[in-house]
């Protein structure tokens, strides 16, 4: 561009419209929270662990991303908005297998074995349960494959993504960490402890045997209790979703640097007076420009642009406005368009006329009517539009059925009939009067000229003139009026269909763009609609734009989530060989999403579909704590503890795995969370429902799973002494132990 203008006097090259600047801004954001994300968890990684070790933990991120390019290079994904979120999201999550087996390989080690020894043992100790908790991970993302609608299209990125990295890293874990630890001198016992780290490893065991061991210890008394607390958990938070305290809509509001006007003129308006209403409407914005600016501390323009496009036809058009970037604005998009709606005030000449961004997934508010009569379709249509706007929170209410040019529709007199005349005959010769007809060519040196015959200008410059026309008829001339009436209608110009029946569409934008929608589409389904249709009942009503995406993401998530879910079941029944094992997994999973909807009301944010991507992603990550914790307690009990001791010491031995797995989570994310750019608002609530689930969920892992595999087994104990008669032991209504003493009894 720069190089024509220099070549170019009379014409210049300008940028009008930059799209991919909004693009960059939000790939330097998330590289950015990226960056940040993986420093913080290696510094949890070397809090936990000895800087040796948490480093060759830590390598497992970019050994599995430079995987995970190769794979995402043949599948065709690029580095955009969607993956590098993806890859935000399993930073954390890359080192949750690793920790488990490097904490195990420490935890051989400290028993004094060789390091080499240490590395074999604690990896094929813990392969069984890291691989079940990586695996099912897994699974819970492969829906994100085969969701349908736009955000399917979005996110099947994020599928690549996360899967591609999980599974390189459980490579990883199994092969190169433990040849790394086998030879690095993290496992040296001729190394020296610093001062600080002494200290820090006597406050981890401070905290995980005098404070956690203690609590532990006492809450095990009061197992029912604990239940109780965690039943009351989710009905506070369902009351405070009721409520409205922790909102609810189908997408976050993702702000843009642009406001765009569109307007439709009566069909037929010429293309001069459409662009003199522009000119009207763009005069009011930068009024507002110059009321906003002048309140700015910076003195920066809150506008920098606009232009005036005439659409194809002469009644349609719109304007452009480009407004500051977001980060500087400081102000967002919806306020502005608001200010700029209220400035212009009500055009009577407009068919149309509507404010805001255009939208991703379509209208917050979207309503089709169907039916066969037109005409009652219309009179549902006006109702319709009259309850929308007794709705406070919806503007720019409008429809598709928008009248055409004006038309003259001629019926026939019985002197017509009589003359024998036809329709078209009578329209033949008003059109050759006024628009003419050609009646000759001639040649003119090389040209040819083409003659036309047609009325005056006098004659044809107004509908008025139909009353003078004359109707020639064998030789004898008669008033056009007197052989036929005719009225003056505007036309029609699109017929719409849908599903073989006439439709009409009907939507509205949110003047406030942070309101929840699902109250205000339930309340037209379940109060505006039914009355309408008893009004008028050959109406039918289907609702379309971001409702109809929400039907599509809920019936794709119905149809995949239960494969997936089935998955997840075979992959822990097979690992731990017991159903009732499977169900005490299975409890903890309502528990974290509750915990992830109780986030979104901490951060004040509402609850979205982009919420329930990151429910898919926390299913795995409760699986994976659970699964290490349920490990632990069945070796306790192979190795023949008691029930409550073998509990008691799953806690302890596993509150390092399970606060550091869910620490670096939690590290790799909240950069993002606490992001105040308005580039990073429609990921933020994936990674609030990954990052408080997990929050939450290290809390009920810790504290509530021991009493839930209590109480699980007091339920067995139970059914089966009233089944027999005999009141067994704990240890002898668990099917994966009973097998392994049949097993031994078979041996001897």
């Amino acid at each position: 561009m720069d190089k024509y203008n220099e070549k170019s006097e009379l014409m210049k090259l300008v940028v009008s419209n930059d799209s991919s600047k909004l693009v960059r801004q939000r790939i330097e954001l998330l590289s950015k929270n990226g960056l940040i994300g993986l420093a913080m968890v290696v510094i949890v990684l070397g809090f936990f662990l000895n800087m040796r070790v948490a480093s060759w933990v830590a390598f497992a991120i970019p050994v599995s991303f430079l995987g995970m390019f190769i794979i995402a290079s043949l599948s065709g994904i690029t580095i955009n908005v969607i993956s590098l979120f993806g890859m935000i999201l399993v930073i954390g999550i890359l080192v949750d297998d690793g920790i488990v087996i490097s904490e195990n390989i420490f935890t051989h080690y400290e028993k004094g074995k060789k390091s080499y020894d240490a590395a074999i043992d604690g990896t094929m100790e813990v392969l069984p349960s890291v691989f079940a908790s990586v695996s099912t991970t897994i699974v819970m993302f492969l829906p994100f494959f085969f969701l349908d609608g736009r955000m399917g299209e979005f996110f099947f990125d994020m599928g690549v993504v996360v899967v591609a990295c999980l599974a390189i890293s459980l490579v990883e874990g199994f092969f190169i960490l433990p040849a790394h630890l086998a030879h690095s001198k993290g496992l040296s016992r001729k190394k020296n402890k610093s001062r600080l780290r002494i200290k820090i490893d006597n406050g981890i065991d401070y905290i995980r045997y005098k404070v956690y061991g203690r609590a532990l210890n006492k809450i095990l008394n009061y197992r029912y209790t604990v239940i109780a607390v965690a039943f009351a958990f989710i009905l506070i938070t369902s009351g405070l979703m009721k409520g409205g305290l922790i909102k609810l809509t189908f997408f976050p509001f993702v702000d843009s640097d642009n406001v765009n006007v569109e307007l439709t003129m009566p069909a037929g308006t010429r293309e001069f007076r459409t662009f003199e209403v522009l000119q009207e409407i763009e005069a009011r914005v930068w009024e507002v420009n110059k009321e906003l600016s002048e309140n700015r501390a910076d003195g920066q323009q809150v506008v920098i642009s606009t232009r005036i496009d005439i659409q194809g036809s002469s009644e349609k058009g719109s304007i452009d406005v480009e407004l500051l970037d977001g980060e500087t604005r400081d102000l967002e998009s919806f306020k502005v368009t608001a200010a700029i709606r209220e400035k212009t005030g009500l055009i009577p000449v407009a068919e149309k006329l509507t404010f805001g961004a255009r939208a991703i997934f379509g209208k917050p508010v979207s309503v089709s009517l169907l039916g066969k009569d037109l005409k009652t379709l219309e009179s549902a249509k006006e109702r319709l539009k009259e309850e929308l706007s007794n709705i406070s929170a919806l503007r720019d209410i409008t429809d598709n059925d928008v009248s055409g040019k004006r038309e003259i529709n001629i019926h026939l007199k019985p002197l017509a009939n009589f003359l024998g005349l036809t329709v078209q005959d009578i329209s033949k010769q008003v059109r050759q009067g006024f628009f003419g007809e050609e009646i000759q060519r001639l040649q003119v040196g090389t040209d040819e000229v083409r003659a036309w015959v047609r009325y005056p200008e006098s004659g044809r410059s107004s509908l008025g003139n139909l009353e003078e026309v004359k109707i020639k008829v064998n030789g004898n001339l008669y008033p056009l009026t007197a052989l036929v009436d005719y009225t003056i209608e505007r036309g029609v110009v699109t017929i719409n269909h849908m599903n073989g029946a006439r439709e009409i569409k009907i939507e509205a934008d949110l003047a406030d763009q942070n309101e929840p929608i699902p109250p205000i589409i339930e309340k037209i389904k379940t109060q505006i609609a039914p009355a309408l249709q008893t009004e008028f009942p050959g109406v039918r009503f289907s609702f379309e734009g971001q409702d109809k995406e929400v039907q599509k993401f809920s019936a794709s998530v119905m149809r995949t989530f239960p494969l997936a879910f089935g998955m997840l079941i075979i992959i822990i029944v097979l690992t731990f060989r017991s159903w009732k094992q499977m169900f005490i997994v299975l409890l903890l999973i309502p528990l974290g999403i509750y915990g992830a909807f109780m986030g979104h009301g901490i951060e004040g944010k509402p609850i979205s579909v982009f919420s329930f991507y990151g429910l898919i992603a926390l299913t795995g990550i409760i699986i994976n704590d659970s699964v290490v914790y349920l490990d632990r307690f069945n070796r306790n009990l192979r190795d023949g503890l008691n029930l409550r001791e073998a509990v008691f010491n799953a806690g302890l031995s596993r509150f390092r795995p399970i606060l550091l797995t869910s620490l670096t989570t939690l590290a790799g994310l909240y950069p993002l969370i606490s992001e105040k750019s308005r580039q990073a608002q429609f990921l933020i609530p994936m990674a609030i429902s990954v990052a408080w689930g997990i929050v939450f969920v290290t809390i009920f892992v810790l504290f509530v799973f021991p009493n839930i595999i209590l109480i699980v087994y007091d339920i067995s104990v139970y059914l089966k002494w009233l089944w027999t008669g005999k009141k067994p032991l704990p240890e002898e209504v668990e099917p994966a132990l009973v097998e392994i003493r049949e097993m031994k009894e078979e041996n001897h």
